[in-house]
């Protein structure tokens, strides 16, 4: 396959330190505020460590069982969802391969550079969670560049690839396990616009040009696959 799942103290506790300081949801999760109410609850490597160890271990999480699933249910999906992508993108993906790792925290972060990202391994449907975050990928090797000659700053950058992950409730809804991707509150008018103007005209060159570079109403085919 080209993700392989695996699982790791360390990284479980770099993606909780990482994403309590969250751009996009300040709110704490469920596991934060467990966290928080820990004698010692200092954002080091030691301490969370020692809180995930805990926590594994009182819950009786079967690391190894939900790897296994979690594997087993992207292996019925991944070459569909790459199919997909890859056309709705307009690229050939080749940033392949990449690690999903297994978190506890169920928000989730990811590092291009690593070609690495997390998925929330306690989730009813963690096979949407994989692709939401396979989604930043794609924005990224697809746009960014071309976002940043529009003189886009990160902070609108992380808007649209927030909000693009709209599309997967459009494109990709029978292969998402019943899950819907909800988003975040503040990306809630972007999400429906992008939603619209892909239901109009199915060429997401053209969405971030009417988004970003102002050319309204360009109806041109889709890009090529390069």
């Amino acid at each position: 396959m080209n993700v392989e799942f695996s699982y790791s103290l360390k990284k479980d506790g770099e993606n909780f330190i990482k994403s309590a300081s969250s751009k996009n949801n300040r709110k704490p999760t469920s596991l934060m505020r467990l966290f928080s109410l820990q004698p010692e609850h200092e954002l080091n490597q030691q301490v969370v460590g020692l809180f995930l160890v805990r926590f594994i271990r009182e819950n009786t999480i079967d690391i190894p069982r939900l790897r296994s699933t979690i594997a087993e249910e992207w292996s019925y999906v991944e070459v569909d969802f790459i199919n997909r992508s890859d056309t709705l993108f307009g690229i050939r993906s080749e940033f392949w391969p990449l690690v999903g790792y297994l978190s506890t925290n169920s928000r989730c972060t990811y590092q291009i550079e690593k070609n690495e990202f997390f998925v929330y391994m306690l989730a009813d449907a963690p096979i949407a969670n994989v692709m939401h975050e396979l989604f930043h990928f794609y924005t990224w090797y697809a746009f960014h560049c071309r976002l940043v000659k529009y003189g886009i700053d990160e902070g609108a950058y992380n808007d649209f690839k927030e909000a693009l992950t709209v599309l997967l409730n459009v494109e990709y809804v029978d292969i998402m396990g019943g899950a819907i991707d909800s988003g975040y509150s503040q990306h809630a008018e972007l999400r429906e616009e992008i939603r619209a103007l892909w239901l109009e005209n199915r060429n997401l060159a053209s969405i971030v040009n009417v988004l970003f570079a102002g050319e309204n109403e360009q109806h041109s085919p889709p890009p090529a696959i390069h």
